[in-house]
């Protein structure tokens, strides 16, 4: 199982970076992965890392359709194969 984190921030675009976040987040959804929107970061549940590849590429290239000129994204990926653990075992793990 596939659990990652990736954040997305558009240069030259002023102090608000929500519209951009936003459309990130909706194009990630299209791929039908899990997708969890955090403050700081969103998560994303998969069993492939192409597939991840595959959705973040997707949004990535969305936000350059929609006017971004710049954009930094960051992508960090837990991939376990021992063992199956979901992003909603981990947040049980810890409440």
């Amino acid at each position: 199982m596939i659990t990652a984190e990736v954040s997305v921030v558009p240069i030259g675009v002023g102090t608000s970076e929500s519209r951009a976040v936003k459309k990130f987040i909706e194009g990630l959804k299209k791929s039908g992965l899990k997708v969890f929107p955090g403050p700081m970061c969103t998560a994303i549940e998969t069993e492939r890392v192409e597939e991840l590849f595959d959705a973040i590429d997707e949004a990535h290239n969305d936000l350059f359709e929609e006017g971004f000129q710049r954009i930094i994204t960051t992508i960090k990926i837990d991939d376990r194969r021992d063992k199956k653990s979901t992003i909603k075992h981990k947040l049980e793990a810890i409440a």
